[in-house]
């Protein structure tokens, strides 16, 4: 249980900061457990070419859909939903 969401991601890079966001589209669909669409963002301004593979958090208590205690996150390019348990 928690309001963190844990994903391993791998890019190219390895010379600069990179920034990357989880976001919500705020269109929940009516299903047990509610289903909400999200995207990771990246900001990435590093033009090298490593490959990087890393662990990134979100806090994602913003995400919890009122009176529900689960979530299914549908995270584009993921071929599997994410069940939450608030």
């Amino acid at each position: 249980l928690g309001t963190c969401l844990e994903a391993r991601i791998v890019y190219g890079g390895g010379c600069g900061g990179m920034k990357i966001e989880l976001v919500g589209s705020g269109d929940y669909a009516e299903s047990l457990p509610p289903q909400l669409s999200v995207r990771l963002i990246m900001d990435d301004n590093d033009n090298c070419e490593a490959l990087v593979k890393e662990n990134v958090y979100f806090d994602i208590s913003d995400l919890q859909y009122e009176g529900a205690e689960e979530l299914l996150l549908n995270i584009e390019g993921w071929e599997s939903t994410v069940l939450v348990r608030f």
